[in-house]
């Protein structure tokens, strides 16, 4: 009788010993996804943050170079604002990057 409870303590033993390994691996991998997950939004994010200063940026040269352009489709005139206004902005540090000095 002892013998087959001590087998069966084993047996149990075991088990745990098991789950609770298994339970550590997928905590590992959850981890080890999470990091990836975190490192592939940053890269999203950089992406998204080159689009929109690129694209304000174009919009600002659109309309430095047609003063007559119609951007009323923008119906948001503080997006339009701020969009122009943060276009200047690049578009005046990407000209004095390019300048050489005298």
């Amino acid at each position: 009788m002892i013998f087959c409870l001590e087998a069966m303590l084993g047996t149990r033993y075991q088990e745990n010993t098991m789950q609770v390994a298994n339970i550590s691996k997928l905590e590992s991998d959850l981890t080890s996804c999470e990091e990836k997950l975190k490192a592939a939004l940053d890269d999203q994010q950089s992406i998204r943050d080159e689009y929109i200063g690129l694209s304000s940026e174009l919009i600002y040269e659109f309309k430095l170079r047609n003063s007559n352009a119609n951007l009323s489709y923008m119906s948001n005139v503080v997006f339009l604002e701020s969009t122009l206004a943060q276009g200047k902005v690049l578009f005046e540090s990407m000209l004095k990057a390019y300048q050489t000095p005298v």
